[in-house]
């Protein structure tokens, strides 16, 4: 609700500090405007202003508007045949009999005081609305209707009626005989009056009677207009001297015609509306008979208002609402002479004009605003022109639908040696004698006159190219619809900062300045490369929103198109953001359509490398409805923020009034609160955040939802506040922040709650008396029964702790050896939080086994185990790990420890003579691999990575000839990797990442 049904662009060149396009007479799509200066341009013509209408479907309570004004708050008032409606930008609220219990129709005139108070004239009387409460002033004796409303002096109302001037009590002031309508103040401050065939000026000094027309000439409107004072009436309008009161025709069409409005605007145009007719004179004094078409086919105006911001406000008698505003765009289609307005690109021409590729083919546009006749392109198969590009010797190329296709004596004409690219070009770049052409099938380079297609994979980043960017001779940026790939020659590779847009669709590379880069994306936002950092910005940072197609920089903005319209922002705020900040952003240009049931129009539309063209200030933008030129020196930044305020609170089916202090009785739990942000051309736009202090302190943010609901508060002292934002921008605060009261049920009373717990705490009481009672003679009995079972239990308890040593000691030692098991060493390697360890395996025991039978080679493992645990210091451990091999573990130990009584072990072994048989001996060798604990990179705990660090390195001692120490450490992380996993283990072991200690004999 309070969208407008139909905006219209009667005229190609507007000026809104946004792209806004044309509404044809079926209510075609078109482009809003956003901000734009702050009154209407004097020398331009009113089919250049952008119109904009509001309806009954938009909330309007019926079609005829009659009156318009606007509150110090910037709430827009106007009336209707059924009822009076506020606009806060966004939706209407209405206030009718149903709402209000008074009679609010057939209102004629409106009129905002300096109290903040709005004010209407009505066939019964004067209404007056404070906050959202009205009033009825009307005559003690019979109802008496009001025509105009002034107030003069300050603080003091009047009221033009057929009796006169009459005070708010409805007593006569000026001129009781008199039949009034109109009432204005002059710059001298005198009060005029106008009635039947004549005016009235009221000051200090008298009132002096100025006669215009006969008896029958009825004064209609009167406005200030400069030093002179415009008055509209039943016989056409008439300008008069303030000081002489003479009086002279204004707008000879309008002679002897009945004037149903007349304004005078703060850029000295003169505006004067007729049944059928709307007209303006400009300071110069020329005449402008306005064409309303098609907004208004005939319009009936019966206001004209300029509201804040200098737009023009018209109430209809068939047409409702509409808004006429000022723009800062050109906007260019088929009656300049275009041929296609679907258009793909744009190219400065470098002779202040531009060349337009179209979906059928390439045009030139003028510095006039008229375009050339297409460019000869009879021979192309797919004259669609999706980019455009001039390389270094001045030859414009066109990027078609089939290949490229430079323009050659006025025509456009692929030539044989580049008849093999036969794909959408989106991109070109030149780099010294190479022609880069980007498209949806490959990369090419064209050198020397032959085109070759570079690094074609199926499935590659560079199979379906967006856009090239050369960052330095030789080094090629490509965008492509699967990330970000740097090509150097033939080869092509991904930067190392670009994973996080792999397999993102990248419409543009930007640099922004030498050191910070922009990227766009399809839907992922912007991403900021700067010192080798990549940060993504995107919605939840304040973009408008995600898409990107195409960057500029003009002056000290940079400016995104996108397929939502164009955004801009400080680059200085670009420079410094980081990736949990917000970027304030300003749309400029809002792709959307405003009549229902119309297609989406697509601005900014383009998909190539040419999506702008900059001349000057000004950005042209191609567009699904011609050519869009933004001046960006016009654009008028509106408000940092919207104007927060409270409209209804309302406490379970009753309203309440807006005061500092809001009290509920203790039936009524359940508040909800109506809240607005009033900007009449960015409402749309705003962020709400609120909180109830005592119930809730956190903000919540709602977005553009304007509704707060609480449902059973408890009782207590509540501040609510309520803040409102555009994306991006700082919270502005509302001024009302109403204080909530709410009472307690009578349960929930102090006095109640006191006897309460007094009662409680005396049966509590009693009833703990005697419990403590009961409970001291059990404590007696029991206490004898603990005394004699306590000694039994202690005895017990000796005997099982002497039992359970026993079984703990057998379950933690090798049976065989009579060192610690496996299970000893695992609960060590565990319970350790540094440590060297060394993996031990006989070598070619097996043979032993074969040749001298198990027995033998059991002598052969009891003898190791005694030789390691001779050798290891006090504080290892050495555990059979499982056959024929061991594992000692050496707290607080370096590798270089383990490896060293690794190899004293493996020399003593080596050296040692084994008994097998009670007269024979043999001499074995033993190979060892040893790591530590903890792994650099590796989480806590992750003690199985030296395990199995310590397993490789005895593999490949035993892979290098046996009986030798080996050792493997993690010196850093690969490149890239963020930490260690058990999986990681053989990446790892084939990178430079480890260093192993080589094998020592």
């Amino acid at each position: 609700m309070g969208k407008p049904r139909a905006v219209s662009w009667a005229g190609m060149r507007t000026r809104v500090g946004a792209v806004c396009l044309r509404v044809g007479l079926l209510l075609v799509p078109f482009i809003a405007c956003s901000p734009s200066v702050f009154a209407l341009s004097p020398g331009a013509n009113f089919a250049e202003y952008a119109q904009e209408r509001w309806t009954v479907e938009d909330g309007l309570p019926q079609i005829s508007v009659s009156a318009i004004t606007q509150d110090a708050q910037g709430y827009l008032w106007l009336s209707t045949q059924n009822g009076i409606a506020r606009f806060d930008g966004h939706r209407f609220r209405v206030f009718n009999r149903a709402n209000t219990g008074l009679d609010v129709n057939l209102v004629s005139a409106a009129f905002a005081d300096s109290r903040g108070e709005v004010w209407f004239g009505s066939p019964r009387g004067v209404l007056q609305f404070r906050s959202n409460t009205a009033t009825l002033h009307q005559s003690p004796d019979d109802p008496m209707q009001v025509r105009g409303i002034i107030e003069w002096p300050e603080g003091r109302m009047l009221l033009a009626t057929a009796r006169g001037v009459r005070d708010l009590a409805f007593a006569p002031v000026y001129l009781q005989s008199e039949a009034v309508s109109a009432l204005a103040i002059d710059g001298n401050g005198a009060l005029w009056v106008g009635g039947n065939g004549a005016v009235w000026r009221i000051d200090s000094s008298g009132i002096r009677r100025i006669a215009l027309g006969d008896r029958h000439t009825r004064v209609t409107h009167l406005s200030r207009y400069g030093a002179r004072m415009a008055v509209g009436t039943s016989a056409g309008a008439f300008l008069l001297d303030v000081a002489t009161g003479s009086a002279s025709p204004v707008f000879p069409d309008l002679a002897g015609v009945g004037i149903t409005s007349l304004m005078a605007d703060r850029d000295g145009n003169l505006w004067a509306a007729a049944v059928g007719r709307l007209q303006r004179q400009r300071p110069t004094g020329e005449i402008e008979r306005t064409d309303t078409r098609p907004m208004l086919e005939q319009p009936w105006l019966h206001v004209i208002f300029e509201d804040a911001n200098g737009d023009l406000w018209l109430g209809d008698q068939r047409e409702s609402l509409i808004r006429v505003s000022d723009a800062a765009v050109h906007v260019h289609g088929q009656e300049r002479g275009l041929q296609d307005e679907l258009l793909w690109s744009v190219l400065d021409d470098n002779a202040s004009g531009l060349w337009i590729g179209t979906n059928s083919g390439l045009q030139r546009w003028r510095p006039d605003g008229r375009f050339e006749a297409p460019v000869d392109n009879l021979s192309l198969v797919d004259p669609m022109v999706y980019s455009l590009f001039r390389d270094s010797m001045g030859t414009v190329w066109a990027g078609t639908g089939n290949g490229p296709a430079p323009l050659v004596q006025g025509k456009l004409e692929i030539p044989p040696h580049l008849a093999n690219i036969r794909a959408r070009v989106t991109s070109f770049v030149e780099d010294g004698d190479s022609l880069w052409v980007g498209t949806l099938d490959g990369l090419w380079r064209i050198r020397n006159g032959v085109a070759k297609r570079v690094d074609y994979r199926a499935g590659s980043p560079l199979q379906r190219i967006r856009h090239l960017w050369l960052e330095s001779p030789g080094d090629l940026l490509v965008a492509s619809e699967g990330g970000l790939r740097r090509v150097v020659g033939d080869a092509s590779l991904k930067p190392a900062w670009a994973d996080v847009l792999e397999g993102d669709i990248v419409t543009q590379v930007f640099s922004l300045r030498p050191d910070v880069t922009l990227v766009g994306t399809f839907d992922r936002g912007i991403a900021r490369l700067k010192a080798g950092e990549l940060i993504l910005i995107n919605r939840v940072n304040g973009l408008p929103t995600n898409n990107v197609w195409a960057f500029t920089q003009v002056a000290d903005h940079v400016y995104v198109s996108s397929s939502d319209g164009v955004y801009r922002f400080r680059s200085q705020d670009m420079l410094t953001m980081s990736a949990e900040a917000q970027l304030p952003t300003e749309v400029v240009v809002e792709s959307v359509s405003r009549a229902r049931g119309v297609r989406r129009m697509g601005c900014c539309n383009g998909g190539g490398a040419a999506r702008l063209a900059v001349l000057g200030q000004t950005i042209s933008f191609p567009t699904t409805r011609g050519l869009v030129q933004l001046e960006t020196a016009q654009i008028r930044t509106p408000a940092s923020a919207p104007l927060p305020v409270i409209e209804r609170m309302v406490a379970g089916e009753s309203e309440l009034p807006l005061e500092p202090w809001i009290n509920l009785d203790g039936n009524v739990r359940d508040l909800s609160i109506e809240f607005a942000a009033i900007d009449l051309r960015h409402a749309d736009r705003s962020e709400f955040r609120y909180r109830l202090h005592g119930y809730n302190d956190h903000w919540t943010v709602v977005g553009d939802r304007r509704l707060a609901v609480f449902t059973g508060l408890p009782p207590g002292k509540y501040r609510f506040e309520l803040e409102a934002r555009f994306p991006g921008n700082a919270w502005r605060p509302s001024a009302y922040q109403p204080q909530i009261d709410v009472a307690p049920y009578w349960h929930e009373r102090l006095l109640f709650r006191l006897v309460l717990l007094a009662l409680i705490l005396w049966i509590a009481g009693r009833l703990f008396r005697r419990y403590t009672n009961h409970q001291r003679d059990q404590r007696n009995r029991l206490a004898q029964e603990v005394q004699s079972r306590t000694i039994a239990l202690a005895r017990a308890n000796e005997r099982l702790r002497a039992a359970n040593d026993a079984l703990l000691q057998e379950s933690r030692t090798d049976v065989l050896t009579g060192i610690a098991n496996r299970r000893a060493a695992l609960q060590a390697l565990s319970e350790t939080d540094r440590y060297g360890v060394v993996l031990l395996d006989v070598d070619n025991f097996k043979s032993i086994n074969d040749r001298f039978g198990h027995a033998a080679g059991d002598r052969v493992l009891n003898d190791i185990a005694l030789l390691a645990r001779e050798m290891t210091p006090l504080s290892g451990l050495v555990a059979r790990w499982g056959g024929e091999e061991f594992l000692v573990v050496l707290p607080d130990a370096s590798l270089q420890d383990a490896l060293s009584l690794a190899e004293r072990l493996r020399l003593h072994i080596a050296k040692h003579s084994f008994e097998v048989t009670s007269q024979q001996t043999v001499r074995i060798s033993a190979s060892f691999g040893a790591s530590v604990y903890p792994v650099t990179g590796a989480s806590d705990g992750a003690w199985q990575l030296t395990l199995e660090f310590a397993d490789r390195a005895l593999y490949r001692a035993k892979a290098d000839g046996r009986n030798r120490v080996v050792g493997l450490q993690v010196t850093q992380l690969p490149r890239g990797w963020k930490f260690l996993d058990i999986a990681d283990v053989d990446a790892l072991i084939n990178s430079d990442a480890v260093r192993w200690y080589p094998s020592v004999r």
